[in-house]
């Protein structure tokens, strides 16, 4: 069994737009940045993996719909130590360079639909040039109060570097959201 553990952000760089309380409209260019850490649970804690992306995504909306372009890096990393103590293991050396084009709509204030494709324009490791990744969001669009409200979302991830298959994440909890 594995502990995975990951630290991420996301900064606003250039906002231009109508600020409308918690829904504003026009257009941001944002940095992000994330670091994906794997060890194994058992004693020890020993650091296997550790995975880095960093992008640059450019957002707009207005009204219901929203679009995204974005350009990002991801590269997977098995660290020293794991290399050590497994001579006969081979790293692949993954990494991958691509760009992202998105749409999102909500359907209701508090229903958000998504889907986007990227396209791979350098990589390594296995790498394959398409991805797809869709879902929806189910959550409060109005300032919550003490009392808080429901948040579910569901998540599919589809690559041609794993032959079409993917992921399918779903998420679900309470959220405390203010103006």
């Amino acid at each position: 069994s594995f502990v995975d553990t990951t630290l991420g952000w996301r900064l606003g760089i250039v906002r231009y737009g109508v600020k409308r309380g918690i829904e504003p409209e026009g257009f941001q260019i944002d940095v992000e940045g994330g670091s994906f850490i794997r060890s194994t649970s058992g004693g020890g804690n020993d650091l296997q993996s550790m995975d880095l992306r960093v992008g640059v995504p450019v957002t707009w909306r207005e009204g219901p719909f929203q679009a995204k372009l974005s350009v990002y890096h991801v590269e997977s990393h098995v660290v020293d130590d794991y290399l050590l103590a497994h001579p006969g293991f081979i790293p692949n050396g993954y990494s991958r360079t691509a760009f992202v084009a998105g749409v999102g709509y909500f359907l209701f204030d508090d229903l958000r639909l998504y889907s986007e494709v990227g396209w791979s324009i350098s990589g390594s490791g296995g790498d394959r040039p398409w991805e797809w990744q869709g879902g929806f969001e189910w959550a409060s669009s109005k300032p919550t109060g003490l009392r808080g409200a429901p948040y579910v979302a569901v998540n599919g991830h589809l690559r041609e570097a794993t032959h079409g298959s993917g992921s399918i994440n779903a998420i679900a909890g309470w959220q405390w959201r203010r103006s």
